[in-house]
């Protein structure tokens, strides 16, 4: 390992903490928020594309997850899959359920909105199994109104978070080029399977959709194990340069601005494979680099919102309806989005913060308290045989 820089491997290895992470998510989820406003008398805001935070949001939580459980398995020669499931029960289900229960209470108990209340009782056990991409399918095809329906990346997350680490860290486990071939031809596989999909009909093109999520998700996980590998590091270091940085992040530009206009196959399949393999690029840029890109997201009042951005995503919808309640003339208004959104910002983030005080905070440290109580544990002695007796 002489022609490698261990001094910068060893400081990327050391970070615990990656505040640019909590700036792409503050601003990934101001993108979703700009994705779910109405239509004015300007039009909508779909020419921003903000379902394309989605897609951010899916390569940062492959990467993470994949990046802490290689290091676990680094210091303790496994990855514990008890304390990892606890961790991500406690981390996404309190904060979940709360916030379906909101939505329970003010349309099928309170009737706020008297239009979603046959919706989203159809929808409600897809929501309490956590299946709920399966009602978000329905609405994509049917074209329908459905409260909650932003909770579908969701429930791609869970199943991921059930079935990688298996794949990884059991089926792979100590196999460091299996488990990097294993990821990139998965995600191959998910990110090419759409092209095969689309033409089918509609149909295809809805289960095409979330297929690609995976794809989105395995290229984080791919970043996370080359970028554990110090070769591969060594060889990746260069995309830490102001060149590298600027071309994928103009790429990536390029890439979300086209969205709105590139709707018909093959180049909207296309589009999402380049914006994906951008979106992973320039995250390799901000974990390998240190310039105005970085500073930016390192920025306070972004890390803030990035640090509450799963709350925000879960309740930013009841905001925005509150919003309306509380400034009914904006409905009428010819801009009503140009302070909606900033409203809606606001009080998502205030929400956010209460929630996170009183309910993500401390269940998250619960979770941490119980895996570290898993892993404590002695391993369990095997019995003797009756010849060993």
């Amino acid at each position: 390992m002489s022609y490698i820089d261990a001094t910068a491997y060893d400081g990327y290895r050391g970070r615990k903490y990656f505040l640019e992470l909590d700036g792409l998510r503050a601003l990934s989820v101001l993108f979703v928020i700009t994705h779910h406003l109405p239509e004015d008398a300007w039009g909508n805001w779909q020419w921003l594309a903000g379902a394309r935070g989605v897609a951010v949001f899916f390569v940062l939580s492959g990467f993470l997850i994949t990046t802490l459980a290689l290091r676990e398995e680094d210091r303790r020669g496994r990855l514990c899959l008890a304390a990892f499931y606890v961790r991500r029960c406690c981390r996404i289900f309190p904060l979940y359920y709360l916030t379906l229960a909101v939505y329970c209470l003010s349309i099928l108990g309170l009737s706020l909105g008297a239009d979603q209340v046959k919706p989203l009782r159809d929808a409600l056990p897809y929501y309490l199994c956590y299946l709920q991409e399966v009602p978000h399918c329905v609405l994509l095809l049917f074209n329908c109104n459905l409260a909650f329906a932003q909770s579908w990346s969701l429930g791609i997350e869970e199943k991921f978070y059930l079935i990688w680490p298996l794949l990884a860290f059991v089926l792979w486990r100590g196999a460091a080029h299996a488990r990097l071939r294993g990821a990139s031809s998965l995600a191959l596989g998910a990110a090419l399977l759409p092209l095969l999909l689309t033409p089918i009909g509609p149909v295809g093109k809805v289960v095409g959709q979330m297929v690609f999520s995976y794809a989105s998700l395995l290229a984080g996980c791919v970043l996370a194990v080359l970028l554990h590998d110090p070769r591969w590091f060594d060889r990746l270091r260069r995309l830490g340069g102001a060149g590298w940085t600027a071309a994928l992040l103009l790429l990536l530009l390029a890439a979300h601005g086209a969205t709105p206009w590139l709707r018909y196959y093959p180049l909207e399949d296309l589009l999402n494979i380049v914006y994906t393999l951008a979106a992973t690029g320039l995250l390799a840029c901000v974990l390998l680099g240190d310039g105005p890109v970085q500073r930016l997201l390192r920025w306070r009042p972004l890390v803030f919102v990035g640090r509450l951005s799963y709350g925000v995503y879960l309740i930013h919808m009841l905001c925005m309806s509150a919003v309306y309640k509380l400034f009914p003339a904006l409905l009428h208004w010819r801009g009503g989005n140009l302070a909606v959104f900033p409203l809606t910002c606001l009080l998502s983030v205030v929400v956010a913060w209460g929630l996170h005080v009183a309910v993500e905070s401390p269940c998250i440290e619960l979770g941490r308290r119980w895996s570290r109580k898993i892993m404590d544990r002695p391993p369990r002695r095997p019995v003797a045989s009756a010849r060993a007796a």
